[in-house]
């Protein structure tokens, strides 16, 4: 298989529940990109979360309507862009169409549909002959000549707070003069703090970063990137240079990733198993944790959208701009130097005076939640927490300049936010 092809795996199963597991085996043997399963035997009243294959998607299904047996399925390997269409076919037709967007910005339309009384699974395209490639087996499995879009990966940095050395990481926070780094301006002030604070993290916090790629597994870590890396470049070293020695690395390099991996999954599942035995797990978290193992639990992505030129956002960067300036749009104001309405008083009772302690900064900072994220200051809970004393005389004094100004720090005003699709009805 080329980078710039497509493998569809086809199957008529002849009732999912039955053959779910063998598919799954031929998808990953295969590495397939789109999975197709018809007469699926399916209904209302089925459920295939649980059945999902590890790195695709959920199940996307056309059940039969009217009788039993027929039905149709479909999941794709994550990160490829493609879309559900909403196409009103009749209740006797059993197909499903999608948008398959390419990586020159172009799209293709697929169809997967099942025709009963049919004794074969064929292949229906007005591609070039040469682009198309079928393969029997005990399904079909098509190699297309496209280059399918797929979702960038993102570079991440992965601190390593048990081995953070706190005592050297307090100690350069307790000796800075913050009466000689601060001055009058709150917003340099607080952009004084943070830099500070995150230089002082990288040179006491052990950290590392690495690229994540969309298609990754929840215990695909940084060692299994390492890894995966080591046996890419010794089969490109192979494939470059044949030879006896190149062979056998790349044959320790095979036998290495897969100890790697093996080694990866366990420490995961074991990691899982201690934290659902854990009295100190809540609810949320819990449930959270028990749908993860199940594999019923995915990352949603989000779909090309469209821009107001008519073209599409692919890439993550462009989408992110293009919600961006949608979200700011809605809460623009048109006279944003307006004063607020006044209010109707309800008591005779005024508040002209707040007392801000260090004790009760030091208190919300000790009590600060180490599983929420960081914001865009990258700042982590972590420090804030395990830091509480330090941390305490700077804050402090910000936050008594934004009492005595009336004014919060442009900084502190930048959050990242997630957009959350709601369904309709």
């Amino acid at each position: 298989m080329t980078p710039s092809s497509l493998r569809i795996l086809s199957s008529n199963v002849r009732g999912f529940r039955t053959n779910v597991g063998e598919l799954t085996h031929a998808a990953l043997k295969n590495k397939a990109d789109i999975v197709v399963a018809v007469e699926t035997f399916l209904n209302d009243s089925s459920v295939t979360t649980c059945d999902r294959i590890p790195g695709y998607t959920h199940w996307v299904r056309r059940d039969r309507t009217a009788g039993q047996g027929g039905g149709i399925a479909l999941c794709h390997r994550e990160g490829l862009q493609l879309q559900l269409l909403p196409v009103t076919v009749p209740e006797e037709m059993e197909m499903l169409f999608f948008r398959l967007l390419l990586a020159d910005r172009t799209a293709v339309l697929l169809c997967p549909l099942y025709r009963p009384q049919c004794s074969l699974d064929p292949v229906l395209t007005d591609l070039p002959a040469d682009s198309v490639q079928c393969y029997q087996l005990d399904k079909v499995l098509c190699e297309v000549g496209l280059n399918p879009a797929s979702e960038e990966g993102s570079q991440r940095t992965i601190w390593l707070w048990e081995k953070a050395n706190w005592r050297g990481l307090r100690a350069e926070l307790a000796s800075t003069y913050w009466e000689s780094t601060f001055t009058d301006d709150m917003n340099h002030n607080v952009a004084t703090l943070t830099s500070l604070i995150i230089s002082a993290q990288a040179r006491h916090v052990p950290h590392r970063a690495y690229r994540v790629d969309p298609r990754d597994q929840p215990w695909f870590g940084y060692r299994c990137r390492q890894a995966a890396d080591a046996k890419y470049k010794a089969w490109t070293r192979l494939k470059r240079r044949p030879s006896r020695r190149h062979k056998a690395q790349h044959r320790a390099a095979c036998k290495n990733m897969a100890r790697v991996a093996t080694w990866a999954r366990q420490r995961w599942e074991l990691s899982l198993r201690r934290k659902l035995a854990s009295n100190q797990t809540d609810p949320k978290q819990w449930w959270s944790l028990v749908k993860q193992r199940q594999g019923t639990v995915t990352q949603e992505r989000i779909p090309p959208l469209k821009t107001a030129s008519g073209n599409l956002a692919v890439a993550n960067q462009d989408k992110a701009e293009l919600l961006a300036a949608h979200f700011s749009g809605k809460m623009t104001t048109e006279e944003p130097d307006s004063q607020p309405p006044q209010l109707t008083r309800l008591c005779d009772v005024t508040l002209d005076h707040l007392q801000l302690s260090e004790a009760a900064v030091t208190k919300l900072l000790r009590s600060t939640d180490t599983r929420k994220a960081p914001g865009p200051d990258d700042v982590s809970p972590f420090l804030m927490k395990h830091c509480a004393e330090e941390l305490t005389k700077p804050l402090t004094h910000i936050f008594r300049q934004c009492l005595q100004t009336s004014t919060w720090p442009a900084a502190w005003k930048e959050a990242r936010v997630t957009p959350v699709h709601t369904k309709k009805g």
